[in-house]
Formats: structure tokens, sequence, C-alpha cells
């Protein structure tokens, strides 16, 4: 296999090739949502510094994957600047906050390790032309599958995050004929069931409970902008700053929603028990999996009420109905996930490192500080 690139001064005349080029693979592949043109095209279109294009070939110069990588230097312990090359994520918390998934290279999983290998040959290869250099290559939001298929390369893996991520099995449910959310909260845990059972009794107290998705492109937009307001006032409240309240969040959040409603790959669904407000989700569609995105949900004054739980519910039972086969939560330590659903691969940022002696060191005190080395004793 070969490495092609693209600096990022060719993307701005060349962007109908790539985007042809990607589209082909993307067809060819079926890729989770998070690799698809729509999600990627709209993140690079926004970056102040335009990514480099990178695409492997085979023998016959056929596309066997491809992949946007942003340079980044990172200042690190103060003194140490680290040159990374970051697969679709830029090092800037704001940009990456949108928080891409599932992020690996577009390639068949079966050449994905030979696809790697030939791109990390590219890099070296290019270190030292026109200024090109790199000391890791940076994978944020990538699974744990995928760091255990790249920790076989040979380099240094250094593991920066992890989150659990959980999903509900709707196919599995579906051949037990489960249908309806009474069914599904049968298939939960004590606790939970519980939980549940007592807020929609309170809710449908309220009136019937309701799940109305947007009919159109501009209710759409309403009920987002609505999303924006509880999500924001709910991390407020924990003395954060919601999602929403970042400039580029929210506008790549709304750009997608345009870009992707009409052709139903995004939906935004609002929860009501009668005219009672429980709050509002945001979810891709892609293939046979509802990917979780973002919410907003009413603050209850008694406890007993749980909107997240009895909206995710609702999901659920429309999406078992719909006839996918996975809702899935995505990334996110929250007890909540996996009380309605079963793990999944973790969610993970990990860093690929070449054995420069500043890494060298930083990976001994990494390993000295976490016991895994200790200092000879010479008394």
């Amino acid at each position: 296999m070969n490495l092609a690139s693209m600096a990022p001064d060719a993307l701005k005349t060349a962007k109908e090739e790539i985007s042809h080029r990607w589209l082909a693979l993307e067809d060819k592949v079926q890729p989770v949502f998070f690799l698809q043109w729509v999600w990627i095209s709209l993140w690079f279109q926004k970056l102040k510094r335009p990514p480099v294009f990178v695409v492997v070939l085979d023998a016959d110069k056929n596309d066997i994957a491809c992949g946007f990588f942003v340079h980044h230097q990172q200042r690190r312990h103060k003194f140490f600047s680290i040159s990374q090359l970051r697969l679709h994520s830029t090092g800037v918390r704001e940009v990456d906050d949108i928080n891409i998934e599932y992020n690996d290279l577009l390639c068949e999983p079966a050449r994905l390790f030979d696809a790697w290998d030939a791109v990390i040959d590219g890099f070296l290869a290019l270190r030292g032309q026109q200024g090109f250099s790199w000391d890791e290559i940076v994978l944020q939001g990538a699974t744990d599958i995928a760091q255990d298929r790249l920790s076989n390369l040979g380099y240094e893996v250094h593991q920066r995050r992890e989150q659990s991520a959980a999903f509900v099995d709707l196919k599995s449910l579906r051949q037990k004929n489960v249908f309806k959310k009474e069914d599904y909260i049968n298939s939960l845990g004590k606790s939970t069931r519980a939980q549940l059972r007592r807020s929609i009794r309170l809710y449908e107290s309220k009136g019937p409970l309701q799940f109305i998705p947007a009919d159109g492109l501009d209710q759409a937009q309403v009920y987002l902008t609505a999303l924006s307001q509880l999500h924001n006032e709910k991390w407020n409240r924990l003395g954060r700053v919601g999602s929403m309240e970042s400039r580029f969040f929210s506008e790549f959040s709304f750009e997608l929603l345009t870009a992707c409603f009409r052709e139903g790959r995004v939906e935004i669904l609002r929860a009501q028990a009668g005219d009672h407000l429980l709050g509002y989700i945001y979810n891709f569609l892609n293939h046979d999996t509802a990917y979780f995105y973002l919410s907003g949900f009413v603050n209850e004054d008694d406890n007993k009420l749980k909107p997240g739980l009895v909206t995710h519910c609702l999901a659920i039972e429309r999406y078992l109905n719909q006839g996918l086969d996975v809702y899935d939560f995505m990334g996110g330590d929250n007890r909540y996930k996996t009380n309605l659903g079963s793990r999944g691969a973790s969610i993970v940022t990990f860093a690929l490192q070449r054995a420069t002696p500043i890494l060298k060191i930083e990976a001994l005190i990494r390993k000295m500080r976490n016991g895994i080395l200790k200092p000879r004793d010479n008394s």
C-alpha cells in the first residue's frame, strides 16, 4: 500500500475531487455516522487552518483508506513542545468538543491495520520535507478496540482519556418480542424498573405521554433552540458551562441539523405528558443505528419525576418499532446509560508516539508516577 497526501492549501481548490473520493469509499465501507462526509466536511470547512487530506492506495492505485490530519503543536510540562498529527481533531478544545466518536480512518475494517501501517510509513518518509515533522499521532474519540489494534504497530501507545459507552440491543429485544415500553422496562434491573414505572405513572397523571418528532426543518430548529436552553440551564446549575454556550458547538449542531434533517439522518424529538414538557433529544440516524447526541430536559421539583429516563424509554420504544438494531448512548460515564442498556466498547483518546528523547523521558516519568517503575534504591 502507498500513501498519497494533499497539502492544506490544495484543499481549497480540490474539494470536489476529495468529496468524490470520500463518498465513493463511504459507499463501499458504510461507516459510522461520524465518518460520513456530511460530518467530516462540515467539520473541516469550519477550521481556521485546513487539514492534510491523506489517502492510502493499493497496488492498482485504488483508494483503500482516507482521513484528515491536523498538525498541532502542544506545550507539555511547561518546557516540552510536542508536534502532533491529529486525526479528525485539532487539539483546540472548543473545536474538539463537538465530540467525534468511533474515530478512525475511513476504511474497510479488515484492512485498517495495513492502512495505518502505510499511513505511518508515509508520515515517516515525509519527515523533514518542507518543514513536515511529527512526534505523535493522536486519535481522539476512538474505541479501545482501535487502540488495541494499533498497539501492535510497534509504537509507544499513551492513553489520555477513557470513557465507558453503552447501547441498547434493539435487535435482540425484538427477537424476544419486545416492542412496547412496558415490555422493555420488564427487561431492566429492579431499581431502574421501579424508577421508570413510578415516573411514567406520575407523568401520565398530567396527561398522556407523547413523543413528537419535528415535522419540518423550521420546527426542528425551534426544538433545537429550546433543547439548547434546557441543556445549558442544567450545566449552569452544576456550576459548569453547557455545550451549546460554545459558539462553535452551537453553530455546528444547527448546521448539521440543516444538512441532514430532510434526508432523515438526524431527528429531534419532544417528549411531553399532556401539556407538560419533559424535554428534547437530538439523535443521529445511520443504517440500523440511532446515536444519542444531545439532550435538554426540564428540571423537575419532584425528584420522583425522571424526564431523561422516560424520554430515552420512549426513544427506545420508537426505534424498536421502526426496525433499528441499536440505540447507541455513546461515550459518557453516566450510570443511567448502563442501567438502560449494556456496556459497549470504551471511547478513548490515545497517541502513537515515536521514540524521541523527549517522549522517552515523558514515558519514563509517567511510568514512575504510576508505580510501574520504581527508582533504584542505592542505599
